[in-house]
């Protein structure tokens, strides 16, 4: 009669310790899924400035063939 109640207080055991595991993994794959978003925050601030670079180059240019074109004329 006690080793019944013992194997189930045994399993009762197995149950919470195996809980407790699958709840550090879920609170571990969290902070995974945390840690992604993050990375692809910053791979698209990246792109944006890498466009926002792009977008201040072409403007900067058209400015100086601008220039280009008036000291042409000018020295006409």
């Amino acid at each position: 009669m006690i080793l019944p109640n013992l194997k189930k207080e045994k399993g009762k055991q197995e149950i919470a310790a195996n809980s407790r595991k699958l709840e550090q993994i879920a609170g571990n794959w969290n902070k995974y899924r945390k840690l992604e978003q993050i990375q692809e925050i910053v791979a698209n601030s990246k792109k944006l400035e890498q466009i926002q670079e792009i977008g201040t180059n072409t403007r900067n240019w058209n400015k100086y063939k601008k220039l280009k074109q008036i000291a042409g004329n000018w020295n006409k």
